[in-house]
């Protein structure tokens, strides 16, 4: 009887333990990551040829962690106007948003939300915006 009480003890430890740990939450596991525009563009006033030779957003941890851009709404705000915003699948600029770069005056605002990123630790949304003023 008392082997069986043991074995029974140890079975009661072990799903507790693997039901804990399947409740961790793993996006807390992993650094948040930090939304470029191309391969370094945190924002700023940046030339038109800068920001179209590499027409993506991509977010990299400091941890290492590899995050893939789902999803993006676009926004120009050119003399104070704001235009309808863009959303866009994946990562890359599409030609529309590339023309619309090209064509901007000086002074135009690009901002980029609702930032949709996926990794190993899961799909998330970056609240922050990452706006770029067009030189």
């Amino acid at each position: 009887m008392k082997n069986y009480r043991a074995i029974l003890l140890l079975a009661v430890f072990v799903l507790t333990a693997n039901f804990g740990y399947a409740q961790t939450d793993t996006t807390k596991l992993f650094s948040e990551p930090t939304i470029y525009v191309g391969n370094g563009i945190l924002g700023g006033k940046i030339d038109k040829d800068t920001i179209l030779a590499y027409p993506f957003l991509s977010a990299i941890s400091k941890d290492g962690t590899e995050w893939n851009v789902v999803s993006y709404r676009v926004t120009f705000v050119r003399n104070g106007k704001e235009d309808k915003p863009i959303n866009v699948t994946g990562a890359g600029f599409t030609e529309q948003i590339k023309s619309l770069i090209q064509t901007a005056p000086s002074g135009t605002m690009v901002e980029f939300t609702d930032i949709r990123i996926k990794s190993i630790a899961g799909t998330r949304t970056i609240v922050a915006p990452l706006m770029v003023r067009i030189k």
